[in-house]
């Protein structure tokens, strides 16, 4: 027996797989010559909204998982 977690909409898909061939990594976009600070400032940023999303995500699966009974455990 296997407990699976599926997302339920194709928002949570679109969020869960952000780094896709048609959406790339964003950073990735930041000119190899943009001055330091703004380089840093980028890079904050991202790293503040992927912690983020990530913190939503989590927050998301364990509501899911809390609301479904106990199938593991018998």
């Amino acid at each position: 027996m296997s407990l699976q977690v599926g997302s339920s909409s194709q928002d949570d898909d679109d969020d869960l797989n952000y780094h896709t061939p048609d959406k790339p990594v964003p950073w990735k976009d930041i000119p190899p010559n943009a001055p330091k600070a703004e380089a840093k400032e980028l890079h904050i940023q991202l790293d503040a909204e992927a912690e983020e999303l990530m913190l939503r995500k989590m927050h998301d699966i364990w509501k899911r998982l809390l609301k479904k009974p106990n199938t593991v455990c018998k």
